[in-house]
């Protein structure tokens, strides 16, 4: 007897113990629907008591509701919508009546009054001769991974309802990820990009390897002025932005990839060294036409100087009147 009494009280501290490093809200309850056990953490989300052992679990009042009672902010956080304050809490003991009757554990996903979510596992308690004899309840703390999966929604509507092209693809350069910016500027749809090899849109095959080899020294490569083929054939000059992707760890896992059309800029800026060129070859032309007008000037007046120098030696008046003559005879003119 005093051998039995040991082992249960090894096995009462044993789940205590275990209740304890769960850092889990667990309760156990009975076929009757009243509370046996609960772990410490479970106190503050089922505002239980340690009188409350014996209790029917309809009477308790939790702090968890239905998710419909709950309501996104702009911060991204969820909160009680304030029409609802009032709402009925989520009614536990149904869940546990349909576990207990139909021998088979539920999951399910709710959230408490402060907009913290939980996933609530409810098991069948079984008894060693694998009778149901009550079940055990299990809140799971979601609320990072709710809130993880929510920025990620919102990162990806961004990335997808961008302009530029974006592109992902691993350290072989196969492609990952093609949003409908990449779709418009390359004309491949995702389910014919992703799965394939970036190389599909590049000229020279070299150039990716050379990327892929600064990518995984973690260096980032910014306005990276390029060709890329467009589907059809065509080349499209393009503006990449290419950076690694990194795992928690800090690994380089990827590569994500931003481009932008400039072919219509190179066209702008091409144009203008036309136009720009064309007018340095007139303003040459001008510069060479009056060097040749300014020689002949020169010419005229030296041998206007000679004929004029005839006409004195044969005492003849000068027949032209030079410029800088004029001034010296004429000169208020």
């Amino acid at each position: 007897m005093a051998n039995r009494n040991q082992e249960l009280s090894r096995l009462n501290a044993d789940l205590t113990n275990f209740q304890a490093s769960t850092k889990l809200p667990m309760l156990w309850i009975g076929r009757d629907l009243t509370i046996r056990r609960f772990s410490s953490v479970a106190e503050k989300v089922f505002n239980l008591l340690a009188v409350d052992v014996g209790r029917p679990l309809s009477g308790i009042r939790h702090n968890l509701v239905e998710p419909e009672s709950v309501q996104v902010t702009p911060s991204g956080h969820k909160r009680l919508i304030p029409e609802s304050r009032t709402a009925t809490p989520y009614q536990v003991e149904n869940a546990v009546r349909e576990v207990i009757d139909n021998v088979r554990a539920q999951d399910r996903e709710m959230c408490d009054k402060d907009g913290r979510w939980y996933t609530l596992r409810v098991y069948p308690y079984l008894t060693l001769d694998n009778k149901v004899d009550g079940a055990v309840l299990v809140l799971v703390d979601i609320t990072d991974l709710k809130r993880a999966a929510e920025a990620t929604a919102r990162l990806a509507a961004i990335v997808e309802s961008s302009d530029d092209a974006i592109v992902g693809k691993d350290l072989n350069g196969v492609i990952s990820s093609w949003n409908e910016g990449a779709e418009r500027l390359f004309g491949y749809t995702a389910q014919e990009a992703v799965g394939r090899s970036i190389t599909m849109l590049i000229p020279r095959e070299d150039e990716e390897q050379a990327i892929l080899e600064r990518i995984r020294g973690g260096e980032r490569l910014k306005q990276y002025e390029t060709i890329r083929r467009h589907k059809d054939g065509s080349m499209i000059d393009v503006s990449l932005t290419i950076s690694p992707v990194k795992d928690v760890e800090g690994r380089i896992v990827g590569v994500s990839a931003i481009a932008r059309d400039i072919t219509e800029r190179k066209r702008a800026v091409e144009a203008l060294a036309v136009s720009h060129a064309e007018l340095q070859a007139h303003a040459e032309e001008l510069a060479r036409f009056n060097s040749v007008a300014v020689g002949r000037e020169l010419q005229m007046i030296e041998l206007k100087k000679e004929i004029n120098e005839l006409c004195r030696q044969h005492g003849e008046p000068a027949r032209y009147l030079l410029e800088f003559e004029r001034k010296d005879k004429y000169p208020d003119e």
